[in-house]
């Protein structure tokens, strides 16, 4: 079974979003060192953002080699 090449640029590209959200989370974290209950909730968002992020770029990599 081959994936179109359309689906596989929409799986690197998503995870390439995810990622670049996470990124932008992080840098709340830093910026919001403070408060600890925001940073322990900002980091949960950003473990969950950067793990879809891998997650979908790997599928894509991964469907490629199919």
């Amino acid at each position: 079974m081959t994936i179109p090449t359309n689906s596989l640029i929409i799986f690197i590209f998503s995870g390439m979003v995810f990622l670049l959200l996470g990124g932008f989370l992080g840098g709340e974290v830093a910026r919001k060192r403070q408060h600890k209950v925001e940073i322990k909730e900002i980091l949960q968002w950003l473990t969950a953002i950067l793990g879809a992020g891998v997650g979908f770029s790997l599928a894509g990599i991964i469907t490629s080699f199919k």
